[in-house]
């Protein structure tokens, strides 16, 4: 967990202002693919951003539904493990597969996007154009 996130902040906001059962997953960094299995006809529509995989630093959200998801862990590791090999990362992986990097949820008459990429890279900022495009 990133020392600027106070995981109990970030929990009530999602659950009580907003009603989503959100919860601040793990700290990971590494490969995040597009959530495939997802049949959400908006996140299908963001996917198409052209972007299905790209390396990211992000906090997680846990207890996201299957819809939900857009990013998912594909190999990470754990800020604290940067030294973890490759077949380590997709072990790693597997165990984090129900948490996501980025998540849209309906809320009311709009949606909520939470993209946990802390570095701002190109394919974050082509997914967040895709949302603003976007026409629901």
């Amino acid at each position: 967990m990133p020392k600027y996130v106070d995981s109990r902040l970030f929990d009530r906001f999602f659950k009580s202002i907003l009603g989503l059962p959100w919860e601040a997953g793990d700290f990971r960094n590494g490969v995040f693919e597009a959530h495939r299995d997802n049949s959400n006809i908006s996140a299908r529509t963001l996917l198409q951003s052209g972007t299905e995989s790209y390396t990211m630093t992000a906090l997680m959200v846990k207890s996201a539904s299957s819809s939900e998801k857009i990013f998912v862990p594909a190999d990470v590791v754990p800020i604290s493990q940067p030294h973890v090999s490759l077949p380590q990362a997709r072990v790693q992986a597997s165990i984090v597969q129900d948490q996501a990097a980025i998540v849209m949820a309906r809320v009311e008459r709009g949606f909520v996007c939470y993209i946990g990429d802390i570095d701002a890279k190109k394919e974050t900022n082509d997914i967040i154009l895709a949302m603003c495009r976007w026409q629901g």
